[in-house]
């Protein structure tokens, strides 16, 4: 799948993860894959509510979710590879791109 990535877009990607210091786990992708996918229903703090809860529940490790997690996680590197980001890059790209956060505007 070939998205539509602009030259200010990987400006914005490159400034947001000038911060990184760390590679993140496929574990902590996957609450923050979590969190992404819940962002537009529900307010901040609830969201967090959620996923702290599912973090005490060890859902990383939920059998047939964890199963159909890998393949999830797997379809989303390649999307990622395909054009040329990290899961990470292209995380925040689907992110900002959702959620109509301005560059400037956008903290992770």
């Amino acid at each position: 799948m070939k998205i539509n990535i602009t030259q200010q877009d990987r400006e914005g990607l490159s400034k947001v993860f000038e911060n990184f210091g760390r590679k993140k786990t496929n574990e902590e992708v996957f609450y923050d894959l979590c969190f992404t996918i819940l962002a537009p229903q529900t307010k901040f703090q609830n969201n967090i509510k959620v996923i702290q809860k599912l973090k005490e529940l060890d859902f990383y490790y939920f059998g047939e979710a964890y199963e159909g997690y890998l393949g999830l996680e797997k379809l989303f590197q390649n999307i990622a590879k395909q054009n040329g980001l990290s899961c990470a890059e292209l995380d925040s790209f689907l992110w900002k791109f959702y959620s109509g956060t301005s560059w400037e505007d956008f903290k992770y």
